[in-house]
């Protein structure tokens, strides 16, 4: 019985880990690759103006979002949902930690059009 305690302890303790002991430079290159798998989920191509959307992701030291992903779709919304959610929980670790300032301006979302087949920013 005991055996299996102290595996289950293991597995938690290497499992249930937290982004506290991450450095910096860390958060970023996880903020980085989380940032890329949210982009190879999304798809630019549209037939038209209403297809195109913005979604917010990250956090600004004084609140609100850092920025907007353009898509048209979203080929599984539900890990691209899971994946800004931990996007912006890095980011609010890393502006802690480096005490990072901003401008506290709102980011409005960007007017987004249908431009030659693809979604694009105007």
């Amino acid at each position: 019985m005991s055996k299996y305690i102290i595996i289950l302890l293991s597995v938690c303790l290497i499992a249930c880990s937290d982004d506290n002991d991450l450095t910096a430079d860390e958060l970023q290159d996880e903020m980085s690759d989380i940032y890329a798998q949210m982009v190879s989920l999304t798809n630019l191509s549209c037939t038209n103006n209403n297809s195109c959307k913005a979604v917010a992701y990250g956090v600004k030291p004084c609140g609100g979002p850092a920025d907007y992903i353009i898509y048209a779709s979203i080929a599984d919304e539900g890990r691209f949902e899971e994946l800004r959610g931990r996007y912006n929980e890095l980011n609010a670790k890393y502006n802690e930690l480096t005490d990072a300032i901003s401008n506290c301006a709102i980011e409005n979302p960007p007017v987004v059009e249908c431009i030659s087949g693809d979604c694009q920013e105007v």
